[in-house]
């Protein structure tokens, strides 16, 4: 993003291997759920509101790590701001509806998007004569 602004990213490698970290306990905290037998069927809303909650209690858990992924912790800032608390939450929830939605289709019980269009409906049937 910052090179489309003609910006130098101010990140170091430190920071995103600490950022793929934070990413990959997100798939990890997911496959728990899997391996615990507690993974019900869920279509594509419910995924999404779940990761968004469990994407918001991980950051208010861990909020450095918006500042790692923001790229702050290099700048001297010690407390992330709420634009960059907000960005990671939408970070670790894309995280989490990803490794939520391969462990519905791993266990072949996804409902599916309820964002479809409903089916045409089909054409009346003819009059009999």
């Amino acid at each position: 993003a910052a090179a489309a602004r003609g910006q130098r990213a101010d990140i170091t490698p430190e920071q995103i291997q600490a950022q793929a970290q934070a990413m990959v306990q997100a798939a990890v905290q997911a496959q728990a759920v899997v391996a615990g037998g507690g993974l019900v069927p869920m279509n594509a809303a419910q995924i999404q509101a779940l990761s968004q909650i469990q994407a918001q209690a991980i950051v208010n858990a861990r909020p450095s790590t918006a500042l790692v992924a923001s790229g702050g912790a290099n700048n001297g800032n010690k407390t992330p701001t709420p634009a960059q608390i907000q960005n990671q939450i939408q970070l670790q929830a894309q995280a989490l509806v990803h490794a939520h939605t391969q462990a519905q289709f791993a266990a072949n019980i996804y409902k599916g998007d309820t964002t479809a269009p409903a089916p045409a409906p089909a054409a009346p049937a003819p009059a009999p004569p």
